[in-house]
């Protein structure tokens, strides 16, 4: 048999295929996101200190509807080198310089969300002394399965006006414009762009979408002379080498009034529980909020989440290499395989458990105790919202000593009724306080029907 020429095999993807698979497996409202963390990212290489005030001045403005969608920002644009070299890559480049303290790592979140939401698009940049652009006719552009360039040249007009970059979509993806015409999802993309970058928002950052100005929530958690939360740094580090600093908090939110004397054993009487859970920022960029599963530790290591809970708030933020953040490329959740997230969720286990060890405290004070004999609800009631950052160093809680324990041979005794005659029991007695009816009807009946002297 005659020896045949080696031979290669073509391995060249097909970029209609590409191009489908890389927009398939993320969400609009993401991609978009996805945008912002770049002019995020631009923000923190033109102010690189951190500051309370770090990016007061920038902005970042959205315009999104049926037939368009542009993103424009002030944050310092990037240079024509940049975009020739690594910012059209689909990947990142290994010779991409590291970016600590940035969001952007996969080297895709442009092009899949500019792919994802229209069929042609223009990328234009102004710095201190260049101004440049990209259009693409992305149709046109699939048609040549060979060239994987993009156009690049002089900008054809003044925006951005400000050294800043532009993205502007036209000739909307059917699916993008029905859903970019639809309030519900603009106020949506404006709910998690207001959540994940929260702490951008805090330092000084101006974000509108639609020319709605997003208004920063900055996190805060009970303090006091008598009740100090859990708050602390740590940092973390990956088998090769690479440090994340790590800096969480936990404790208690405010509530409503009076919100304690609530029958902790009875759900259906909790407002407000939607807040409480795990929020996990890295680099600034929100990665979980209000988590209250198996992934931070609920149901796993401690207790499933409760409603008696429904105070807790926890804290995290990691800070460092990009490539060592526990993301998935979508920056929607969490790597479980990441080493750093393995190290900070024993750490938030521990959290979480020193936490509901102070609230099923305050169970039994409401449950077990007159309310005159309630040092930890009392606290909790003179405390008021503090800053996380102003918090002290602790790994653990600082509490009020608690009631001395009595023997005793005492019972509870708890039942429950409609809500109309809770209602007219309420206006009869002049209290709205479940406990104090509870007691008091109980001592009218023994009086009434077992001892007339009755004074328990």
């Amino acid at each position: 048999m005659n020896e045949q020429p080696a031979q290669r095999v073509d391995a060249h993807p097909e970029k209609r295929f590409f191009v489908e698979m890389l927009t398939r497996d993320i969400e609009l409202a993401p991609a978009i996101i996805d945008l912002v963390d770049n002019s995020i990212d631009g923000a923190k290489r033109l102010r690189p200190d951190e500051a309370d005030d770090r990016y007061t001045g920038l902005w970042v403005k959205l315009r999104l509807s049926g037939d368009t969608f542009e993103i424009l920002d002030s944050c310092g644009g990037f240079n024509r080198e940049h975009a020739a070299t690594y910012a059209f890559k689909f990947g990142r480049h290994p010779d991409q310089p590291a970016t600590v303290g940035e969001v952007g790592q996969f080297g895709v979140g442009m092009k899949r969300a500019i792919f994802k939401i229209g069929r042609e698009f223009k990328v234009a940049a102004m710095t201190d002394d260049d101004r440049w652009e990209v259009a693409v006719d992305v149709d046109t552009w699939l048609e040549d399965s060979e060239d994987w360039t993009f156009p690049l040249g002089d900008a054809t007009d003044r925006e951005p006006e400000v050294p800043g970059t532009l993205v502007r979509c036209g000739r909307l993806l059917p699916a993008t414009s029905s859903r970019l015409s639809k309030a519900a999802f603009v106020s949506r993309v404006l709910s998690e762009i207001s959540m994940r970058h929260a702490l951008a928002l805090q330092q000084g950052l101006s974000i509108e979408v639609n020319d709605r100005e997003l208004v920063p929530r900055p996190p805060t958690l009970l303090a006091s002379d008598a009740l100090e939360p859990i708050s602390y740094g740590e940092v973390l580090r990956t088998s090769d080498g690479v440090d994340v600093e790590m800096r969480l908090a936990a404790g208690l939110a405010a509530g409503e009034e009076e919100e304690e004397e609530l029958d902790t054993d009875d759900p259906t009487l909790f407002t407000g529980a939607d807040a409480a859970g795990w929020y996990v920022f890295c680099n600034g960029r929100a990665l979980l909020f209000a988590d209250r599963g198996r992934l931070t530790g609920w149901g796993d290591e401690v207790p499933r989440f409760h409603p008696q809970y429904r105070r807790f708030r926890g804290f995290v933020y990691l800070t460092g290499d990009s490539s060592a953040m526990p993301w998935n490329t979508a920056k929607t959740t969490v790597d479980e395989d990441s080493e750093i997230w393995a190290q900070a969720r024993r750490h938030m286990v521990d959290a979480l458990r020193k936490s509901i060890t102070v609230m099923n405290r305050v169970k039994r004070e409401v449950q077990q105790l007159p309310p005159e004999d309630r040092p930890l609800v009392s606290a909790i009631a003179r405390s008021r919202p503090a800053g996380l950052e102003g918090l002290p160093e602790r790994r653990v809680y600082k509490l009020p000593d608690p009631t001395p324990r009595e023997a005793s041979d005492s019972r509870r005794i708890a039942y429950s009724v409609s809500a109309d005659t809770f209602a007219k029991a309420s206006a009869a007695l002049q209290t709205d306080r479940p406990s104090e009816i509870g007691q008091r009807t109980f001592r009218y009946w023994m009086r009434r029907e077992v001892d007339p002297e009755f004074d328990d």
